[in-house]
């Protein structure tokens, strides 16, 4: 395999394209010749693959999947329910495989499952990490995106820190004058997250009220390599 070369490239990837590959009887399906240069990957190397959302699953070299749990995981409350179960469904269906002298990795069975992935694979970038569907499911997706594709471009324009909050976990129960608060997953946010009850306090989370005035809410539960 060819080899990137000893400098040091401290760049992030910029994974783009879709690729169709063969899923082996073993599970092992080949990342695309274009991914594997971006992300400098060679014979040996690990990368950690993740339950991504809509029953995909994601791929990251170890390196940004270990910037994602500091910067994103380690960002959102530690005792929200939400958040204990973004955690725990998150890092322990993760697995850590490496690539083998065929530029192959290996799909765990927890995610195979789940992704409904059989003997095909379409593999598609979405920046610093791609994404493995099965093929079905990835049409189905695709069409019913496809018809927002001009709307959602809208997004682009909005300013960094409206587009940030609408993905800090508690934006949606907050005013829209609050929300700039927010640290955490806020793009330009800094500090930590106010906790619910200084919130509450400060008249940000209508409804919220002290333990003793309210009952404890239970947990809701192919293409050339």
């Amino acid at each position: 395999m060819e080899k990137w070369g000893t400098q040091v490239d401290n760049r992030e990837p910029v994974c783009v394209g879709e690729f169709t590959h063969a899923v082996d009887s073993k599970s092992r399906v080949a990342i695309p010749h274009a991914f594997r240069k971006e992300m400098r990957l060679v014979d040996g190397d690990k990368v950690v693959v993740a339950r991504g959302p809509d029953c995909c699953i994601e791929v990251h070299t170890a390196e940004g999947w270990r910037k994602h749990v500091e910067k994103v995981m380690g960002s959102v409350p530690l005792y929200d329910p939400q958040a204990r179960r973004l955690r725990r469904a998150r890092l322990s269906q993760s697995r850590e495989v490496e690539l083998d002298s065929q530029g192959r990795i290996l799909i765990p069975k927890n995610l195979k499952d789940v992704s409904g992935i059989a003997d095909s694979a379409v593999i598609i970038g979405v920046g610093p990490f791609f994404e493995i569907w099965e093929p079905g499911r990835y049409r189905t997706y695709f069409q019913s995106a496809d018809s927002r594709y001009d709307d959602d471009l809208l997004m682009l324009d909005r300013p960094d820190e409206e587009v940030g909050s609408r993905f800090h976990p508690h934006a949606g129960s907050l005013p829209s004058g609050e929300r700039e608060g927010l640290g955490g997953l806020t793009s330009k946010g800094s500090g930590e997250s106010p906790s619910r009850r200084d919130a509450a306090q400060s008249g940000t989370v209508p409804g919220f009220q002290e333990p003793d005035a309210q009952a404890a809410e239970p947990d809701a539960g192919g293409e050339e390599v």
